[in-house]
């Protein structure tokens, strides 16, 4: 079975929950101007317990960084405000995004948008593939981790909130350190609506 060295960076913050966003090729300040963050002031540099305390539970708020090629936001509570596929189409004009989200004892939910389209989306509690117009290579993701195989997915060793980021650190080509993960981030809170909507 797959090792996700993601699912290892995001467990000492976020535990039994994610909401991860990734953007390719496009910078933090772009990123913020295409989900409407308008505040051109420095933003506060947070861990997620000090963003928790800051922002509580119910404002919907992401820690940025960039590692590789990709911009990383990160949900301080899994509000999955950037896995919403309007959110995704904005993101996605001119480049690419993945995105995956977990809640506690919840479902798995993966995202895969280009070019301002949203591709294909996977809900685990559906048992099936992603769905979408071009459902293709999220599909190959997840299926080389052991997704849509009744002999992982019946293991007590299954793990799927695990392997769903398995499957797009190695698709998509991403990393992140723990070290980047569990210490201050750039964080914002996210507006109620997107521009234009």
């Amino acid at each position: 079975m797959s090792h996700s060295l993601l699912f290892d960076a995001l467990w000492d913050s976020y535990r039994d929950q994610y909401g991860l966003t990734c953007v390719r090729d496009t910078s933090e300040s772009e990123v913020l101007a295409r989900l409407g963050v308008t505040d051109g002031a420095p933003l506060p540099r947070l861990t997620v317990q000090e963003a928790i305390a800051r922002f509580g539970l119910e404002v919907p708020a992401v820690r940025l960084c960039v590692s590789g090629c990709w911009t990383f936001l990160l949900d301080v509570d899994p509000h999955g405000k950037t896995f919403d596929p309007r959110a995704m189409s904005r993101l996605s004009v001119g480049t690419e995004v993945v995105s995956a989200w977990h809640m506690l004892a919840g479902t798995v939910r993966v995202a895969h948008a280009y070019d301002g389209h949203v591709l294909a989306t996977y809900r685990d509690f559906m048992c099936k593939p992603a769905e979408g117009t071009d459902p293709g290579r999220l599909n190959r993701a997840l299926d080389s981790v052991g997704f849509f195989s009744d002999e992982f997915e019946e293991s007590d060793d299954w793990h799927p909130a695990e392997m769903a980021l398995a499957a797009i650190e190695r698709e998509f080509a991403m990393a992140l350190a723990p070290e980047v993960v569990n210490g201050p981030l750039a964080t914002v809170s996210l507006p109620d609506a997107y521009p234009g909507d």
